[in-house]
């Protein structure tokens, strides 16, 4: 999830108040006149804070009422604690994987039949491959990506905490991100996380339904 709001936060000055007031300890990290970092390791979290924007990194999520009720507790505690001003855009990007029968060569050339022209030949001499759409849901721009994805790629671009998880060792990947702006942006973070949520399992299970028959 990431926040962007009107006005710069107030100094970073009480950089280490902050720090203590999101996480309830003391910080043992360096913290950059830029913005913070903060990793919380037994939430499997990282909270990033610059001037104009915060975002939260959440791993480990096992259901969609998990992810909801963190992110809106998460959201909330953050936002009193750097005392946001009038917020210009949320958005709410999840990840979803969908396990496959089939090794990742066999799966990225189902890819290529499916989401391309196989006989166009940049995708023929390809050896991986990705797509990246655009959806509009009502007022609001998603940003759709999906390709195959092997589990150690997953770890390498996605992962702090939880390496050597519980997942396939191919997959499909659905990367959704969902933007609420302006007067939306402001309105409750429940509802927003609840929207984002289904309208990301649609697509991701769309997104099945094309590769896994």
């Amino acid at each position: 999830m990431e926040i962007s709001h009107k006005k710069p936060l107030r100094a970073f000055t009480q950089r280490e108040a902050i720090f203590e007031s999101i996480t309830g300890e003391k910080s043992k990290e360096s913290i950059s006149p830029d913005g913070m970092n903060i990793n919380i390791e037994k939430k499997k979290t990282t909270i990033t804070i610059r001037n104009n924007k915060t975002s939260f990194f959440i791993e480990g999520i096992e259901s969609e009422k998990q992810a909801n009720t963190f992110a809106t507790y998460l959201f909330n505690k953050t936002k009193r604690a750097l005392d946001w001003s009038e917020i210009q855009r949320v958005g709410i990007r999840t990840f979803w994987i969908s396990p496959v029968r089939i090794n990742f060569f066999e799966l990225v050339r189902r890819f290529k039949e499916r989401f391309f022209n196989p006989d166009n030949i940049i995708v023929q001499n390809s050896v991986d491959v990705c797509a990246l759409l655009d959806f509009k849901d009502n007022e609001r721009i998603a940003t759709y990506r999906v390709g195959p994805m092997e589990k150690t790629q997953l770890e390498q671009r996605f992962m702090i905490f939880k390496k050597g998880g519980d997942f396939p060792d191919q997959f499909i990947f659905v990367d959704v991100d969902l933007g609420f702006v302006d007067a939306e942006a402001n309105d409750d973070i429940d509802d927003m996380l609840r929207t984002a949520i289904n309208f990301s399992k649609n697509k991701a299970l769309q997104t099945d339904k094309i590769l896994n028959k």
